[in-house]
């Protein structure tokens, strides 16, 4: 942690005072936790940041990042004078009622809170998503920005596999965060091919031109949307293909039944309509032709499908976002048929 008590119960942030005036509070002062009021010790190795542990493990370990690592220490600092700088209320590390979470920093802008996470070690999506709930619980929206890994130094349209801790905290984009060369990595317009195969655009921003609330992704460009296009064909008739060699696989099992139900064969199956939802339904040539399989089976249009009943049916996890993305793919279904595979990643 970045902070403290003294004996006097006056707060000590490491990073407001130089590596010679906290050597000199190290041997005339005593520490102690803000959340739990246990002694701590402040550390000043030649490599980290300046940092304040517990003495004794202690529950309150778990509200702070204990053994955090030198990018966490750094970006955590440097989003806190960022945010300083911009005359923003910022509070670094706090407690908050109604929260065992304890968020790196918390920002009031416009009169709404905002609790930002830089994440810097694996974690579960489902820990991801119990912590963004919380938050959400006292009105705080939750804002989380991830270390950046070794794809994201690059800025162009990739395809990427995106594990399910980036998924769980994004929202209509990834935020990726590099303290050493101080630059935000976005990656955004992500569309799934299958698995957690993702294609994705990658564009980068200095700390220095960054706004907040955060800068939103452009649209994607022309050229942009026909790379998407050829990717996304691409993967369509590699997932197939796959079907074809290893009819054993789970996913060939659920195409070929899906193809017996529709009276066609797998290479029959080229074509499905993208979708930048969040979801976990897999591979859109999939779950389509499943749901077109259904419509047949209970003899309804697309548009009068229950997307609960569907979801059941075809053992697929019945989440509020599942529902959504088929909300929107039997609603808009008629109308995105009919348009080229380029202008669907157009919509957002």
């Amino acid at each position: 942690m970045l902070m403290a008590h003294n004996e006097q119960g006056t707060l000590i942030y490491t990073m407001q005072h130089s590596r010679q005036a906290l050597q000199q509070l190290q041997q005339v002062s005593t520490f102690f936790c803000p959340q739990c009021k246990a002694p701590v010790q402040l550390k000043l190795g030649a490599i980290m940041t300046p940092h304040f542990a517990h003495k004794v493990a202690t529950g309150c370990t778990k509200l702070f990042s204990e053994g955090e690592s030198e990018v966490h220490l750094a970006g955590k600092i440097q989003l806190y004078e960022w945010l300083q700088q911009r005359k923003l209320f910022v509070m670094l590390e706090p407690t908050i009622e109604g929260v065992t979470q304890r968020p790196d920093l918390l920002v009031m802008y416009d009169e709404q809170e905002y609790a930002i996470e830089f994440q810097c070690s694996t974690i579960s999506a489902s820990t991801i998503k119990k912590r963004s709930a919380g938050y959400r619980a006292v009105g705080i929206v939750p804002i989380w920005i991830f270390k950046a890994p070794t794809f994201a130094s690059y800025q162009a349209v990739i395809q990427q596999r995106i594990n399910k801790m980036y998924q769980a905290g994004a929202k209509d984009f990834i935020l990726f965060y590099a303290p050493k060369t101080k630059t935000f990595t976005y990656a955004s317009h992500l569309y799934r091919l299958y698995h957690d195969q993702f294609i994705v655009r990658l564009s980068r921003m200095p700390l220095t031109k960054q706004h907040f609330p955060f800068y939103r992704p452009a649209p994607l460009t022309e050229e942009q949307r026909s790379y998407y296009a050829s990717c996304y064909q691409h993967a369509n008739a590699h997932l197939v293909a796959n079907c074809l060699r290893f009819p054993r696989q789970p996913q060939a099992l659920r195409l070929r039944t899906c193809a017996a139900d529709l009276r066609c064969a797998l290479v029959d199956f080229t074509y499905s309509i993208p979708c930048a939802l969040p979801h976990t339904l897999g591979a859109d040539i999939v779950w389509q032709n499943e749901l077109h399989a259904y419509c047949k089976q209970v003899r309804c249009e697309v548009t009068a499908v229950d997307p609960h009943a569907f979801l059941q049916t075809y053992r697929y996890p019945v989440t509020d976002e599942n529902e959504k993305v088929l909300n929107y793919y039997c609603s808009e279904f008629a109308r995105l048929s009919d348009q080229p595979l380029t202008e669907l990643f157009a919509f957002s």
